[in-house]
């Protein structure tokens, strides 16, 4: 947060595009997002991602991961986009990122925060094309162990979270573990 915040206050652009170091982008991903972005009443643009498959998360089971995971997202992005949002894959308006700003008091998800408050200036485009689909470490879901183990969490909080489907949502309860404390 507080580096994207400072990438915002430094930025000259008319919109602002996130790039993490650890992650490859395709020749196209800025094109993909600017065209976007220019579109009218769009204020906000997010794609798909793809992990580097290895030893432990080898590619067969990496391509049924992605390929639920997308169909989830797809799905999802059409009620609350929001959710759908990394920052690795995150572009918008910066005229309307300044007045919404990142917030510094949660340990993760700043980045769907800054989409839930660009949604009051307008829509938030999911991008489903290759040409903008970046590559990043498994580094995420290496922290549940192995594929398996990141494919179950994944499938059980989305049963759980069926009404993201569904409904749109102005507003969400912090988490109190997810808080700066």
């Amino acid at each position: 947060g507080h580096a994207r915040n400072r990438g915002q206050q430094e930025a000259r652009g008319k919109y602002y595009l996130c790039i993490d170091s650890d992650t490859i982008y395709p020749p196209y991903y800025i094109d993909m997002h600017l065209k976007q972005l220019m579109k009218p009443g769009v204020v906000a643009s997010s794609s798909l991602w793809s992990y580097v498959p290895d030893k432990d998360f080898p590619r067969y089971w990496m391509y049924f991961y992605e390929l639920f995971r997308d169909i989830h997202l797809r799905i999802q992005s059409h009620k609350r986009p929001e959710l759908c949002v990394r920052g690795m894959t995150f572009a918008y308006n910066i005229r309307y990122g300044r007045e919404v700003g990142y917030r510094l008091d949660i340990k993760r998800g700043e980045d769907g925060s800054m989409a839930l408050g660009l949604k009051k200036y307008g829509e938030i485009r999911f991008i489903t094309g290759r040409r903008a689909r970046p590559v990043t470490s498994t580094a995420t879901l290496r922290q549940d162990g192995n594929i398996f183990n990141a494919f179950k969490i994944r499938i059980v909080k989305a049963f759980k979270h069926l009404s993201n489907y569904f409904f749109r949502k102005n507003s969400y309860k912090d988490e109190e573990s997810n808080l700066v404390k």
